[in-house]
């Protein structure tokens, strides 16, 4: 199937996609409405930093996460690190420190077969390439529109996006599994059993 892919740089897929940054982090507060997370945060389901309330949300790049967005993460350790926002999926708003990667046309382009190129090697050393800053490692949101995938046809992006959607079904399972055994175990050790 990979024989049948045409490298192609995200920049040629503006008809399909478009990449915007998230909320800057001077626009949030410290309570209010909507979560802001980062794509670490949203891996490990850690609680929010930090907020907004909708009313603040009125520039286009900024808004709120919807089911399919392919979330990159742009700062740090965590840079090139890939989320896809699943279905029924709490309401969010991405971090100044994420990409929204939002299909429009998704008869061209399976966000899930985008995000499972992105998790490969080839793609991290691409976005590696494109990171800048000598102590925190950060990707500009524009360069990640040189980033090349191999554009296959749909029924093939079809297949490996399904594959790498049930993958993440199965890893989000197993965190959320952890998280709930955590948190029997400090519930346990809580428990005053004397007499």
């Amino acid at each position: 199937m990979i024989n049948d892919a045409t490298p192609t740089r995200l920049s040629e897929l503006t008809d399909a996609l478009t990449i915007k940054r998230g909320i800057l982090t001077q626009a949030t507060i410290p309570h209010g409405q909507l979560p802001v997370l980062s794509v670490p945060e949203l891996r490990t389901g850690a609680a929010a930093k930090r907020f907004v309330n909708e009313e603040a949300l009125t520039e286009i790049h900024q808004g709120i996460a919807i089911e399919e967005d392919v979330l990159v993460s742009l700062e740090g350790a965590a840079a090139g690190e890939i989320f896809v926002v699943p279905e029924d999926f709490p309401i969010f708003v991405p971090s100044q420190q994420v990409a929204v990667i939002r299909i429009r046309d998704r008869t061209r382009i399976d966000p899930w077969f985008v995000a499972a190129f992105l998790s490969t090697e080839s793609a991290r050393n691409q976005m590696r390439r494109l990171a800048r800053g000598e102590k925190v490692q950060r990707i500009p949101v524009k360069d990640l529109h040189t980033v090349t995938i191999p554009l296959l046809p749909a029924l093939a992006q079809s297949s490996y996006g399904s594959g790498h959607r049930a993958y993440q079904r199965a890893i989000r399972a197993h965190r959320e599994t952890a998280q709930h055994l955590e948190s029997m175990c400090a519930a346990s050790a809580e428990m005053n059993f004397a007499p």
